[in-house]
């Protein structure tokens, strides 16, 4: 998994060697991802109480993904 995803992922900042792990295990990488436009956004995590804004959509940039 991590080498599959290597390519398409831009670490920024100081993320730790085990974050990064987490973030591309197999076991660990199986969450719900929902994405609901930015206007909605605040009346959505009203009604899912434990959910947690976690990114964004942006156009498309050098990597697929960013984590920061």
């Amino acid at each position: 998994n991590a080498r599959y995803v290597a390519p398409l992922v831009h670490w920024e900042g100081d993320i730790p060697a085990t974050a990064r792990t987490l973030a591309v295990d197999p076991q660990t990488s199986g969450g719900l991802l929902v994405a609901v436009p930015p206007a909605s956004a605040d009346e959505y995590l009203a009604v899912v109480h434990d959910a947690v804004r976690i990114g964004e959509v942006l156009a498309p940039q050098q990597t697929a993904l960013i984590v920061c």
